[in-house]
């Protein structure tokens, strides 16, 4: 049996597409494949969470939202998004995660994916586009030092690494040192603090409006 951990993070305005997400999740997967399935939260109600029990067993994560007072954001954008930054400190009990946004729908097992060596680098995903001034849909940020600037919608994420180097923190005090700046918020974040990222095959974040 593959276990594999996967990170959701989302509040009560992605209800639905959060089930739907982790319906087709199960629905999709190989036999042989197990998922232990975490998802951080900062307000949601206890109904709610029953609804989601009755798909599957979960892992409840609270979280602190008074981290990113400060930070950005918008209403379709809410804090919830940020969340994802703090995973590697939320569950210490693997080195290794799969983080997934949840207005996605899986169509495959994420064992191969899952598999991938990440053992150099802080995460990997799906190459957005180059990273330089002339960027056609991101923002350019002279203090983003990759080749790339890559979507953070589906990633595998090195916890231990990001442990290790105490990233988190660092991309705090990137949110105090941004603000206003940030676009794409965790994205942003993401690419501007992690220069060890390497790229995983377009089809794990493909978007609707190029599908």
């Amino acid at each position: 049996m593959n276990k594999i951990p996967i990170v959701f993070s989302f509040d009560e305005t992605f209800v639905l597409p959060a089930s739907i997400a982790i319906k087709s999740l199960l629905d999709s997967k190989k036999i042989s494949t197990e998922y232990d399935i975490f998802i951080i939260y900062n307000q949601l109600s206890e109904v709610i969470k029953q609804k989601f029990e009755t798909i599957t067993n979960v892992h409840w994560v609270k979280v602190d939202e008074n981290l990113f007072n400060n930070a950005p954001s918008n209403s379709f954008w809410t804090k919830s998004v940020y969340y994802r930054l703090l995973i590697p400190q939320l569950i210490k009990n693997y080195n290794k995660v799969i983080y997934s946004d949840v207005d996605v729908l899986f169509k495959g097992d994420l064992s191969e994916i899952f598999n991938q060596n990440i053992e150099n680098v802080y995460w990997a995903g799906v190459i957005a586009e180059k990273n330089d001034v002339n960027t056609q849909c991101h923002k350019y940020f002279p203090e983003n030092t990759n080749e790339y600037i890559y979507m953070s919608g589906f990633m595998i994420v090195n916890s231990a690494k990001m442990r290790q180097d105490k990233m988190i923190d660092k991309m705090i005090n990137n949110v105090k040192k941004f603000g206003d700046r940030l676009k794409f918020f965790d994205l942003d974040l993401l690419n501007i603090t992690c220069n060890k990222i390497s790229a995983i095959p377009f089809e794990y974040c493909v978007l609707e409006n190029i599908y």
